[in-house]
């Protein structure tokens, strides 16, 4: 930790709340060549699964051709999110402390990224961009409610999404 960043103690942080806003989502930029890979992958699936009569696969393939074509060019929201001694609040939603299981955080090409998990079975991450604020002061403050996750990285689809730019 560098040594201008002060680590607050627990009697510091109680009732203090961090505040900042960031990208809902991972936004890259598409040109032409994007699409016209993305359209051409799927025209070769289709036919795939049309010679094999697998019609159902081949509409599959077309529904998400059409989510890839359309949504692929939106752009992300600014959200605005607070943490405080009762939880994250982001979006008109508030999620407690007693809800989650762990955190951790990765440093990600755009900017570092929260990952909170919940604590049902098979619920997946909240996936949470950190910026305009030290993810080191999140860290310190999260440590006071929920146990740190060290050895986690990225999310498998996050790395899907990155490499394929969506």
């Amino acid at each position: 930790m560098p040594e201008d960043i002060k680590k607050p103690t627990n009697d510091i942080n109680r009732g203090r709340k961090i505040t900042w806003a960031a990208p809902e989502f991972a936004f890259y930029e598409k040109d032409k060549s994007w699409y016209t890979t993305m359209i051409i992958t799927a025209i070769v699936l289709i036919i795939v699964f049309i010679l094999l009569q697998i019609y159902a696969g081949a509409a599959v393939v077309v529904a998400a051709a059409l989510v890839f074509l359309t949504q692929g060019g939106m752009k992300p929201k600014q959200v605005d999110y607070t943490l405080d001694n009762s939880g994250i609040h982001y979006n008109n939603k508030s999620i407690e402390f007693s809800q989650l299981k762990s955190y951790w955080i990765v440093a990600t090409e755009h900017f570092p990224r929260l990952y909170l998990q919940r604590t049902g079975k098979f619920s997946m991450p909240i996936s949470i961009f950190i910026k305009d604020t030290n993810p080191e002061l999140v860290r310190s403050f999260l440590k006071q409610y929920l146990p740190e996750e060290e050895d986690k990285g990225d999310m498998i689809h996050e790395n899907i999404n990155r490499f394929i730019r969506f």
